[in-house]
């Protein structure tokens, strides 16, 4: 079975032009020396689709001889359980059929990574807190098996917690890198032999405006520019940015009645201060809310 084969038209239909995409990340990838000095970018705009193309290039990876994806994401447990139980709903008949391991860092137990499991494919999911970070450490220290295997790395919203420096008035230029930095930093070098490294991010700035060299007080650190960037294009029903701010402006569009200002006396209206039976008022607001007068809505044809 090939993972990418399953993930683009069978889980789901992705485009010619995201499939595109996807595929020239996997080919820089390899191309390139993408590990702890100089990590690869997919650079897309907010809610433009890049799990779901990090997704189809972790299948890739993985149908192109890699074994293992360590997916550092932001410091959420709601975000981590989101993102377990996408990529099991993404990579449902890998997972049944036991060819596909999805893994929380912090919930794994020891032993469960047996020879027949690491022989198969996994994902492991780690946040990106010093905890968390820690276990990875332990996990790769106890079993030497995982150092040899082929391991894509993607860092989601990469900008968020890998590149940070905190004030430190005892050090000769005032700062000190972030620990989770650090920690992401330590873990590159140990998996430089056989690892790419991929970053995703709406917000990328950090990470083309560092400094060539790559050391703080005498202290390794990275990322340090990136060696590629592959630019995610959204789909055409894509509403961000430019819808808000720039298609706003244009009175024929439709993205003019995106912002509305709400006048003094419909604030009024919705205002419970100096009310006598907040409750009463409160329910009769509701059951008149479509038909009030003292609110513009009320004209609305619908």
């Amino acid at each position: 079975m090939s993972f990418y084969k399953y993930i683009t038209e069978e889980s789901r239909t992705d485009s010619n032009e995201l499939k595109n995409t996807m595929e020239e990340v996997v080919l820089k990838l390899k191309k390139h020396n993408t590990d702890e000095i100089k990590p690869g970018i997919l650079l897309g705009m907010i809610q433009s689709g890049k799990t779901r193309a990090f997704t189809g290039i972790i299948a890739k990876c993985f149908d192109e001889g890699y074994d293992l994806t360590i997916i550092f994401t932001k410091n959420s447990v709601a975000l981590v359980e989101q993102t377990i139980k996408r990529l099991r709903s993404e990579f449902r008949r890998p997972v049944e059929a036991s060819r596909l391991y999805i893994w929380d860092v912090i919930k794994l137990q020891e032993g469960q990574l047996t020879g027949y499991i690491l022989r198969e494919k996994n994902i492991i999911i780690v946040k990106k807190e010093q905890k968390n970070l820690n276990a990875l450490e332990v996990l790769f220290n106890d079993i030497q098996e995982l150092k040899n295997k082929k391991i894509l790395i993607v860092d989601d919203e990469a900008d968020q917690a890998s590149v940070s420096f905190a004030t430190d008035k005892s050090k000769p230029d005032g700062f000190d890198l972030g620990s989770v930095s650090k920690s992401i930093s330590k873990l590159r070098a140990k998996l430089k032999k056989g690892a790419s490294f991929l970053q995703v991010t709406a917000t990328p700035y950090s990470l083309y405006l560092q400094p060539e060299h790559g050391k703080i007080n005498f202290e390794e650190y990275s990322p340090q520019r990136p060696v590629f960037t592959e630019l995610l294009r959204p789909h055409d029903a894509y509403i961000g940015g430019e819808y808000y701010f720039e298609k706003s402006l244009d009175l024929a569009s439709p993205a003019s009645y995106m912002h509305v200002q709400v006048d003094k006396e419909e604030l009024k209206t919705l205002n419970f201060v100096g009310q006598t039976n907040r409750y009463d008022y409160d329910q009769r607001l509701k059951d008149n809310l479509l038909n009030t007068k003292n609110l513009k809505v009320s004209d609305h044809p619908y």
